[in-house]
């Protein structure tokens, strides 16, 4: 006698399942957020729910088409959707309503409406199906929007997935996670944001976030264009021979600008280990990484540079696509053409910025304050003690001294040709702020100010006392140096 079995065991798949291997809780609800954006949305609001001081729960309400019995059932299937197969959205397979919310929580409730008068609720718990051997969902059921667990005005038509029991987050404040979420969907979503579609997490709008730095509409933005080509692929699986377009798109940052920034400055800004290829599908990115550069390895110079390489899901198999969307996996055909443009461009910028670095070095070596002061001081003859117009070259010079006296900032002392600025190394002002500043390894905006505040201190010195105001010029500095000891003693 021949028995029958399930093709799947339901508890222990629903456990692997919630195992499939998201990144992580801003990857899942980013799988929410396809949903969203291709049910039509213009407004995506995002809540982490955190009573006692953990979160514990999600929401993700939009204001998309919504959904009739049939679809709400269908969404919570895994595998089931009315667009399998589809390549004109975002989703394929139907399985990242399921997949996505169980990776993070052990239920999940959504509610969905075409007007407010026809609300349906549907849910997919994993106590449930362990503890009563639940293997069928139920049906959707009739619900009332006024029950709804979201604060705020809800649109007139739209979609709520509730993450219960969140027992697997990344993190356990909510503003932790707001914060992750904000910066990644800022820069998956940012081809959205900048179409119009509005995401809000915590209250909080997320602004997009460009790692080519070339939108002004990005959270930082100041690079520039420095290559851009299309390549045209056969569709695989296509009989009819139909092709579709992959986009290749190099910015450069500005060297000159922003390579003197503090190193934090750089890390916050997103400069700082920030080298790599964007890879965009269907407008929304899948993965950040070192792709289609193969046999180059990656260099501190490269994060000077960026890449964005978009396609449309008709290529997902030569980018090698998954259910979660997380990651590619380039086929063959696809790094045999385009990784040796690729890597050619990727090694002309890297020599580029090679070059500026050195001629900035080289530049801040000719150039340092004291040369730039002494160019642009057009009247050297105010502090000569002739007070006549002289042709001499002069020059002016940053000395560090003691002899200034124990507590004294500074001193200064003019000859003929050259006007010294003494500055006192044990002063608490060097050791706190002139010397961490001035002293960096490569020369920064702030520790060029200083030193041209010290030359423009000591030329103002020598011009007074020469007028007669050298007791009341000593007097102002010695209650200057002692007063900022003060302040700055610790």
């Amino acid at each position: 006698m021949s028995r029958k079995r399930s093709i799947v065991c339901i508890d222990q798949f629903i456990e692997a399942t919630r195992d499939s291997g998201y990144k992580g809780t801003a990857h899942a609800v980013s799988e929410l957020v396809d949903n969203s954006i291709q049910a039509g949305a213009g407004r995506v609001t995002i809540a982490i729910e955190d009573p006692r001081g953990q979160a514990n729960e999600i929401l993700v309400l939009d204001d998309g088409r919504g959904m009739d019995a049939d679809e709400l059932w269908q969404a919570l299937q895994f595998g089931g959707s009315s667009r399998f197969d589809d390549r004109s959205g975002l989703g394929r397979y139907g399985m990242g309503l399921p997949n996505a919310s169980l990776s993070q929580a052990r239920r999940v409730e959504v509610f969905s409406w075409r007007d407010r008068g026809s609300c349906l609720k549907a849910v997919l718990d994993v106590d449930l199906i362990q503890t009563e051997g639940r293997t069928h969902l139920s049906s959707p059921d009739p619900s009332c929007l006024e029950e709804l667990p979201f604060l705020g005005e809800l649109p007139p038509h739209g979609t709520l997935v509730r993450l219960m029991r969140a027992d697997r987050l990344d993190a356990k404040r909510s503003r932790t996670i707001a914060r992750r979420l904000e910066v990644h969907l800022g820069r998956v979503y940012r081809h959205s944001l900048w179409d119009g579609v509005e995401i809000v997490v915590n209250g909080s709008p997320v602004v997009p976030i460009d790692p080519l730095f070339l939108s002004n509409e990005s959270r930082t933005t100041g690079a520039t264009v420095a290559d851009n080509w299309t390549q045209e692929f056969r569709v695989p699986g296509s009989g009819d021979g139909e092709t579709a377009v992959v986009s290749v798109r190099f910015s450069k940052l500005p060297v000159g600008e922003w390579a003197h920034l503090p190193t934090e400055e750089k890390r916050a800004l997103g400069i700082s280990n920030g080298a790599g290829v964007s890879v965009v599908r269907a407008g929304r990115e899948i993965d950040y990484g070192w792709f289609f550069l193969r046999g180059r390895r990656r260099q501190n110079y490269d994060d000077w540079w960026r890449c964005e390489v978009c396609f449309e899901p008709a290529l997902d198999e030569l980018f090698g696509i998954t259910h979660t969307k997380q990651q590619v996996r380039p086929s063959s055909e696809l790094l045999e053409y385009l990784s040796p443009p690729m890597i050619e461009t990727a090694a002309r910028l890297h020599a580029e910025v090679r070059a500026e670095y050195a001629r900035n070095s080289t530049r801040s070596k000719s150039e340092s304050m004291e040369v730039v002061a002494a160019q642009r001081d057009l009247d050297w003859s105010q502090i000569l003690s002739g007070g006549s117009k002289s042709n001499r070259s002069v020059s002016y010079r940053i000395d560090e001294a003691a002899t200034v006296g124990d507590f004294m900032l500074f001193d200064a002392e003019v000859t003929d040709d050259e006007l010294v600025a003494r500055i006192n190394p044990q002063h608490a002002f060097y050791q706190q702020i002139y010397k961490p500043l001035t002293k960096a390894t490569r020369p920064s905006p702030a520790g060029e100010g200083l030193k041209a505040l010290l030359l423009a201190m000591a030329r103002a010195e020598i011009l007074v006392s020469k007028g007669g105001g050298e007791a009341e010029m000593r007097d102002f500095r010695r209650h200057l140096s002692h007063a900022l000891g003060e302040f700055l003693r610790k």
